[in-house]
């Protein structure tokens, strides 16, 4: 049985969907931790930056703002300027 193209179309746009949201909570988790250190910033403020909700918060990362963070260290970029802040993050991870 073959599906029509029409049928595939809303999974592409929901995969985007859930890989737009998974980088704005990243991006926003970025800035608090940042900002306010690891300690900080509060989960739920990194939800609300994320204009994200719970349920789709821990669906991508079960482990809270500690997978969060692993996740930053482990995807930042090492070239030049980006080096910085992934130093920055790991300093953030390491006291918190």
């Amino acid at each position: 049985m073959t599906e029509h193209p029409e049928q595939q179309r809303p999974v592409r746009k929901v995969q985007q969907r859930t890989i737009d949201g998974r980088q704005r909570i990243v991006n926003a988790a970025a800035r608090r931790f940042i900002e306010e250190g690891y300690r900080g910033a509060s989960t739920s403020d990194i939800i609300v930056d994320a204009d994200s909700n719970k349920r789709f918060f821990y669906s991508q990362f079960s482990g809270g703002k500690r997978d969060v963070a692993r996740f930053i260290m482990k995807n930042t970029l090492t070239m030049d300027g980006l080096q910085d802040q992934r130093l920055k993050v790991q300093e953030i991870y390491d006291i918190g």
